[in-house]
């Protein structure tokens, strides 16, 4: 199994306790892209979660380990448990947390390889679950990444 980078030291102490909480999510963006291609560069982690309660209330008891990064009044008010909800986290933590439906997300997830991170097994989004949500992009940062996949797939 290969390990993941997520760039900052801080997106690596979120990874491991979101995984350490037994909370469900799945690695996407451009660091699952740099993990199927490393020559891309990324500058932030991307990290989908799926719109349940339990799901909901695992990532809230993560988050409110990181107070000086993450703004707890406006995560109150945002409602972890609905598709489409979106969290930024700034300062040290360059990440973004996205909220997806729950049969997307497991969909997605039921796709996802194994990766590592600092010793803990981790989900990184599958080339194919990329591939199309890259496709809904148009964009030439999107139209690379999807150049990439396409040819690291027929390099194996």
């Amino acid at each position: 199994m290969r390990e993941v980078a997520l760039g900052t030291k801080e997106n690596y102490t979120l990874v491991k306790e979101l995984a350490a909480a037994g909370c469900q999510f799945l690695i996407i963006g451009g660091a699952a892209v740099h993990f199927y291609v490393p020559e891309r560069l990324f500058n932030d982690l991307d990290v989908i979660v799926p719109a349940e309660r339990n799901a909901a209330q695992c990532l809230r008891n993560v988050l409110q380990r990181f107070p000086t990064d993450v703004n707890l009044v406006r995560l109150e008010g945002v409602d972890l448990s609905k598709p489409k909800s979106k969290i930024v986290l700034n300062i040290k933590l360059h990440a973004d947390i996205l909220i997806e439906n729950t049969d997307y997300f497991s969909e997605a997830y039921g796709k996802a390889v194994d990766a590592l991170c600092s010793g803990l097994t981790v989900k990184v989004a599958s080339k194919s679950t990329l591939l199309s949500n890259l496709e809904a992009i148009d964009d030439d940062k999107a139209r690379n990444d999807i150049k990439l996949l396409e040819e690291s797939m027929t390099k194996y």
